[in-house]
């Protein structure tokens, strides 16, 4: 990964996992898996859910989306499982997986229910993949964890095939259902080989959510917005989300000027790699370029009153606990920004003497 500005991506993602979740209720009589026909309809060949493969403009599915959101409700006929995630192409923005998931600790627990639905699959007709010396290529790690599944497919243009993955990590049991092409379709944009024609993006202005002093949590329209957020339980997953794409549409653009430099053929990646860590040093206090990631000790005691005060669903104890969570985001933003502005201009000045255009 070559962009600075996704430092502080991963302590948001952090973010997020550290507020509250629902817990998967112990069940008797076995493991408790979706029937037959619910596990076709989570992974059909068309796609899943309602959303079909290749389909652009899925909510919620972006990079920095899938990292701090927990998606949408599952059904009830889907239990276990609890949450849908779904994930786009890196760049290109092609619907590609829906993950399922269920907060599970106890690992003989997810053993078991992963090893039921395996038989169902297998039961339905799909083939579990055995990878070469349990070394699945590298476009295939996310989904290759305890057990993957395929069955064959026509594509829009071509033969490909879905996978189902089964997984248990970080506390939780993980379905993720994929087509093949367009995961390998993701894994290439995010190397870094963006589509060919790719037009330089647009980076619109996301401001930060107003939360700036204890007045502005006495503020009518701030407590009408914070009664807005808690009756959803997505409130922590829309506030990160918020501020964390500010970062997200500037890394876009960084990216897209590393590509046109390297698709020029006119500077190495190591160049480019030198260029991005002295740029990233000078635009960094005290030229740390990690600045933002050393910051990450003084979210968690944060969080953990934003995640209280949402526990009492009080829309003023909810905003005060933002405040400090306010400045602590900006700080990273601040830090973030720097960075990306220092690097872009080297980018910029680079292309400049080169010879290539970035337009």
């Amino acid at each position: 990964m070559h962009l600075t500005t996704r430092f502080a991506l991963p302590l948001l993602a952090l973010a997020a996992h550290c507020l509250p979740a629902q817990a998967l209720a112990a069940q008797d009589g076995g493991p408790v898996i979706p029937p037959a026909n619910v596990l076709a309809a989570m992974c059909k060949p068309q796609g899943a859910m309602q959303f079909a493969f290749g389909q652009t403009g899925v909510p919620g599915s972006t990079h920095a989306e899938g990292m701090l959101g927990r998606g949408f409700a599952a059904t009830p006929a889907m239990a276990p499982f609890q949450r849908a995630k779904p994930r786009s192409t890196e760049w290109s923005g092609h619907f590609m997986e829906m993950a399922y998931s269920v907060p599970i600790t106890d690992k003989d627990e997810a053993l078991a229910i992963m090893d039921a639905i395996g038989a169902a699959l297998e039961e339905a007709g799909w083939t579990k993949v055995s990878f070469p010396q349990d070394d699945a290529p590298l476009y295939l790690l996310p989904i290759s964890g305890y057990a993957t599944f395929e069955r064959p497919v026509e594509a829009e243009t071509d033969q490909t095939r879905i996978l189902i993955g089964l997984d248990h990590q970080l506390g939780e049991l993980v379905l993720t259902c994929a087509r093949d092409d367009l995961l390998r379709t993701h894994f290439s944009e995010a190397m870094g080989n963006l589509p060919p024609g790719t037009p330089r993006p647009m980076v619109p202005e996301i401001a930060l959510p107003q939360v700036k002093d204890a007045a502005s949590c006495s503020d009518p329209a701030m407590l009408a917005q914070m009664e807005e957020m808690l009756a959803t339980s997505e409130f922590g997953d829309e506030f990160l989300s918020t501020m964390v794409a500010r970062s997200s549409y500037r890394d876009r653009l960084t990216t897209w000027m590393w590509w046109k430099l390297e698709e020029s053929e006119k500077i190495s990646v190591e160049d480019l790699l030198e260029m991005m860590w002295s740029s990233t040093s000078e635009g960094s206090p005290g030229g740390n370029p990690l600045a933002a990631l050393e910051m990450i000790s003084e979210m968690f005691p944060i969080l953990e009153g934003v995640a209280a005060a949402e526990e009492t669903r009080d829309s003023q104890a909810v905003c005060l606990s933002l405040l400090p969570f306010h400045e602590w985001i900006t700080q990273v933003d601040t830090i973030t920004f720097n960075q990306t502005e220092a690097f872009q201009s080297r980018l910029s000045h680079e292309a400049a003497r080169l010879g290539v255009s970035l337009e």
